[in-house]
């Protein structure tokens, strides 16, 4: 995205952000998806200490809202670990997506749900030395993407590319 492109985005959700917490409240659920949105701007443009606070904020109404196994709390941690990871917290943000991948694998979440947290936490793993568990991770999402079909060919590219780059074998 274009600086252009970014700032635009940004005073949008922004915008949003603000008509729901006046309208809703501080603390209501439907701020988290807002906050996310701003959180993910920040991220794009390596605002790091501030894509922190904001991500933080959505999980918390997101963990306070629906509990700690929801989806919508699930995709917050997802977001948020990566910003974790960033801001030299990388064992916490390992450990929050070991905790999604645990409750995806008990649910019923799509194959390219589950696929996309290994991939993550997969990426992660390697930053952080574990090699092979992160080699086994990412096959494991190829695995789970196969036969998927074009609705997780993007997905299955990323895997694909990710295990090239990291020396796996197909």
């Amino acid at each position: 995205m274009s600086r252009k492109d970014l700032d635009r985005a940004m005073f949008h959700y922004r915008r949003s952000m603000e008509i729901r917490e006046a309208a809703l409240g501080p603390e209501h659920e439907d701020l988290a998806s807002s906050l996310l949105n701003v959180c993910s701007v920040h991220r794009e443009r390596r605002q790091t200490r501030e894509a922190l606070a904001t991500c933080e904020r959505a999980l918390a109404i997101a963990q306070k809202s629906f509990g700690p196994d929801h989806p919508r709390t699930l995709e917050a941690i997802e977001l948020t670990a990566p910003v974790r990871a960033a801001s030299g917290r990388p064992a916490q943000a390992i450990a929050d997506l070991e905790r999604v991948h645990a409750a995806l694998g008990k649910s019923e979440a799509p194959p390219d749900r589950i696929a996309a947290a290994e991939l993550a936490l997969a990426d992660l793993l390697w930053r952080r030395g574990d090699r092979a568990r992160a080699r086994a991770l990412a096959g494991a999402a190829q695995q789970r993407l196969a036969g998927g079909g074009t609705a997780v060919a993007e997905l299955r590219r990323d895997v694909d590319r990710w295990l090239r780059a990291h020396g796996a074998r197909r």
